[in-house]
């Protein structure tokens, strides 16, 4: 047995509103005495759920029924006028051969939505007609059927609970009833709606917003930091290019990538001599790893160039690379060239580094 209370608003469901009240159930019928059922809000046993305004209780039919059966609930309290809620049935007997379920959740639907409901019923018997119906119900709800097709067998038959368009905000409290041909109630289960209205469609922009930007604000640290490394990557400013005549003897001339022009810098050599150039000559840029990319005049790609190991130009003379990146902060000797400390010409320092 289950027992709510429900006013004209709807369903009381709140603990501090339903403190005071007593639930109570009694069962009656031929061939036995009226026999007590005990109900709870524990959420334990038969109970559903815990505090929800919904009290439960379970009770066996006793062996010596033989016919009617009546069940009454009541609430009782002060401010409460006490009201009992009957159930008539009675004991199944040879010819009762039909047995049904209703299923259908708590639901928020906007005026003039529709809630979706399952009944699940097994007859043992010929195909019949089963009626629908909604008790104490407002009548801006309504059923999509008043009646739905039992074949033998089991089967699940869907309806539909409609929400006028002019059904105003809140809760929708009732009963939906399962009756077989003789008007007998076979199923039931409560009616649970919260009756909203659309979001505005301003609120909706608001909210879309707002996520939009709690996006950007978790994603654009790492988009930045990203980005930054890729450039870090790229930058070739901490490469030093060396001419020579033949590879083992000394350099001829050197030239240290620019600051901060972008992934790809040119150069020329003339008279014996590394030039930097724009737009014409050479082509250095960062490969994988430690190997420097170098594109000839006529768009060649080259050998990769490896700090150590140098590469023939087209003019006959090797070019070589000294990376200041690959020796981190010195410990590791210059390819070529003096062995002073090294400094870096990216990492450089920032107004307030000195707070860090």
């Amino acid at each position: 047995m289950r027992l709510r209370l429900q006013t004209r608003t709807g369903t009381i469901t709140d603990p501090a509103a339903l403190e005071g009240l007593r639930f109570s159930a009694r069962m009656s019928g031929e061939g036995f005495q009226e026999v007590p059922v005990e109900l709870g809000d524990t959420g334990e046993g038969a109970d559903r759920g815990q505090g929800d305004g919904e009290y439960s209780g379970q009770i066996v039919i006793p062996a010596t029924a033989t016919g009617a059966l009546s069940f009454v609930g009541r609430v009782t309290g002060p401010g409460v006028a006490g009201d009992e809620r009957p159930y008539e049935t009675r004991i199944a007997g040879p010819a009762d051969r039909l047995r049904a379920q209703v299923e259908l959740g708590s639901a928020t639907v906007e005026p003039g939505g529709t809630l979706a409901g399952t009944v699940r019923v097994t007859n043992d018997a010929e195909p019949v007609q089963l009626g629908l119906r909604l008790v104490d119900v407002p009548g801006t709800v309504s059923l999509s059927a008043q009646q739905l097709q039992a074949p033998t067998g089991s089967s699940e038959q869907g309806f539909e609970l409609r929400v006028g368009a002019d059904a105003g905000e809140g809760t929708v409290s009732g009963v939906v009833q399962v009756l077989d041909l003789a008007g007998q109630v076979v199923a039931e289960e409560f009616v649970d709606v919260d009756v909203r209205p659309p979001t505005p469609l301003w609120q909706r922009a608001l909210q879309a917003l707002l996520i939009l930007l709690v996006i950007l604000a978790v994603a654009l640290p790492f988009l930045l930091a990203r980005r930054r490394a890729r450039r870090r990557a790229a930058d070739p400013s901490e490469l030093t290019l060396h001419l020579f005549d033949r590879p083992g003897e000394p350099y001829i001339s050197r030239l240290q990538a620019p600051l901060g022009e972008g992934p790809e810098f040119m150069f020329e050599v003339s008279d014996g001599r590394l030039v930097r150039t724009y737009g014409t000559g050479y082509a250095v840029r960062r490969g994988q790893g430690r190997t420097v990319l170098v594109r000839d005049p006529s768009g060649r790609e080259l050998d990769p160039l490896i700090p150590g190991r140098p590469i023939a130009l087209p003019n006959g003379m090797y070019l070589g690379v000294d990376d200041g990146r690959a020796r981190g902060g010195g410990a590791e000797q210059p390819a070529y060239g003096s062995a002073e400390p090294y400094r870096s010409r990216t990492d450089r320092p920032m107004p307030g580094d000195d707070l860090l």
